[in-house]
């Protein structure tokens, strides 16, 4: 899929959620095309620090 997709929200949570269903929404996708999901594969890690 080329496509880039993006979702927002008032809040983290709100965001969180509205991620949630765009996966939901690939994932519905990909099974009404036959197509099969990526197997996860942890590529490096990653640390975040805040300030």
């Amino acid at each position: 899929m080329g496509q880039k997709w993006r979702t927002h929200g008032n809040t983290y949570a709100e965001a969180v959620k509205n991620a949630e269903e765009v996966l939901e929404s690939l994932i519905q996708l990909d099974q009404k095309f036959g197509e099969s999901l990526p197997h996860p594969e942890i590529t490096k890690k990653r640390e975040i620090l805040l300030k």
